[in-house]
């Protein structure tokens, strides 16, 4: 149930987050928080 829950909630709910930064996210596939909690890197950069 949480999962469908967490789908309900777009991105632009979260502070900081506002219609620029939505489009960016979504041009990644990124539309709720659910899927920006389960965006995970593919790779790592040492520095």
């Amino acid at each position: 149930m949480r999962g469908k829950l967490l789908d309900a909630i777009p991105l632009t709910s979260l502070n900081g987050v506002g219609e620029t930064q939505a489009e960016k996210l979504n041009k990644m596939g990124l539309r709720t928080i659910r899927d920006l909690l389960f965006h995970l890197p593919l790779r790592y950069e040492d520095q």
